[in-house]
């Protein structure tokens, strides 16, 4: 899978990604400017951009990689890629067996948004990677009811918030899959049992109500100014105003979603897969409420919907569905070769993976690097102590080593910028 990726190590992101937003493209610079202005210059300033405000823990991430080897490009791309592949092994290892961990690997990793995000510097993936290692820990708690797997699950979700702030949608999940358990274990006269999982829920909401304090405290308050400038700008104008003007938007970004065709395969495969997989469970009797990973998921997917009634919705804000939508459909094909619907599962399996496949090869076909011919035009020619400025300037001075600041109106350095950076 490693090999996989290399080709695209320097590649500009592929064109299928463009819908709504020239995200892919630009906010590599944009969310890690701060960071390597930080290195290139010894200084810090929290004001400079939304950048580090809205995915500190991105930053945080790729410091120390970017400060031992250059603030490179490759360097970052490859630090979220191998963290995305070993996120990926741990989960293959500990939930598949044989040739369903192969299938796994092709559903999951060759997955377009999934694969193609793994190797941007963006903090998009590296948040769903946290939220599968949450997946991971909670499986694992189920298993031994040990608080500590709780609290680990509920850490690794507050560090998929820390990796941008608008996950912070997934500090929901492990409450409502643990409040599932503890109904079923009640109805179920499990009583031992359920008052361990109470434990749990108290202790995980206690966790990320601590953790929330101290950033309110030690974050917020300090840098006030900037994130209420932030959420003025952002959030404000992140969802419509009116439940009617929600549901047209609705409509639009489904039908947007559907008609990417990579995205409405997968939706296909996975919807039939399910199906099958009930039918089976209802005719045999197969366990499918002790699947506690695909319990995760399947609460992970249905928090995700909120993004349908999103004003905008680019392809980096689906990364962390389609992820979760992989998974499921990895473990519905190794679920149904389990109960002997061997046929059914390598029919499934094999038909998205030759999807995958085969947008593998488009993208590779289509690779350009127009932006790494821009890094080398600058890096030889550009004075390294002149201010770049503009909103692709942080994406075009990774290698040249230049300050580098967007310049957006009613936002970020709109006032007097080129007096004040000459």
């Amino acid at each position: 899978m490693l090999a996989l990726h290399l080709p695209f190590l320097m590649a500009d992101p592929d064109g299928l990604m463009a819908w709504h937003s020239r995200g892919a493209y630009t906010d590599e610079g944009l969310y890690t400017a701060q960071i390597r202005n930080y290195i290139n210059s010894g200084h810090f300033d929290i004001n400079q951009m939304d950048g580090f405000a809205k995915a500190p823990l991105l930053s945080l991430f790729l410091l120390p990689f970017l400060f031992l080897f250059g603030t490179h490009i490759w360097v970052a791309r490859l630090a979220i890629l191998l963290f995305s592949l070993l996120t990926t092994q741990q989960l293959i290892k500990r939930h598949f067996a044989g040739l369903t961990g192969y299938w796994a690997w092709g559903i999951i990793g060759l997955q377009y948004l999934v694969f193609n995000y793994s190797h941007f510097a963006m903090a998009e993936m590296l948040g769903a990677s946290c939220i599968v290692w949450a997946g991971i820990l909670y499986a694992k708690y189920t298993k031994t009811l040990a608080l500590k797997h709780a609290l680990l699950s509920a850490l690794w979700l507050f560090l998929a918030f820390g990796c941008k702030t608008n996950y912070a949608f997934c500090l929901v999940i492990l409450p409502i899959c643990i409040i599932s358990l503890i109904i079923r274990n009640w109805i179920s006269n499990h009583k031992n049992i359920a008052k361990k999982l109470i434990q749990a829920l108290a202790g995980t909401i206690g966790l990320h109500t601590l953790a929330m304090l101290v950033v309110y405290l030690a974050v917020y308050l300090p840098n006030k100014a900037v994130y209420t400038k932030i959420l003025q700008q952002d959030v404000a104008v992140k969802f419509e105003n009116s439940i009617a003007k929600m549901l047209d938007r609705a409509v639009i970004n489904i039908a947007q979603i559907l008609s990417e065709g990579i995205l409405f395969a997968l939706i296909i495969v996975l919807s039939v897969g399910l199906g099958i997989l009930f039918f089976n469970k209802i005719i045999k009797k197969a366990p499918l409420a002790k699947q506690p990973l695909m319990q995760f998921c399947a609460v992970w997917f249905l928090v995700e919907l909120h993004k349908i009634v999103v004003q905008s919705l680019p392809s980096r804000y689906l990364v962390s569905t389609f992820l979760c939508l992989s998974i499921l459909l990895a473990l519905s094909c190794q679920l149904l070769y389990k109960q002997n619907a061997k046929i059914t599962a390598w029919a499934l399996a094999g038909i998205i993976i030759l999807i995958n496949g085969t947008y593998w090869v488009k993208a590779y076909n289509a690779r350009t690097f127009q932006i790494e011919t821009l890094n080398n035009y600058l890096a030889a020619t550009a004075d390294s102590k002149r201010t770049m400025l503009g909103t692709w300037a942080p994406t075009a001075c990774w290698d040249s080593r230049n300050i580098a600041l967007p310049v957006w109106d009613g936002y970020f350095n709109d006032t007097g910028f080129m007096e004040k950076h000459q």
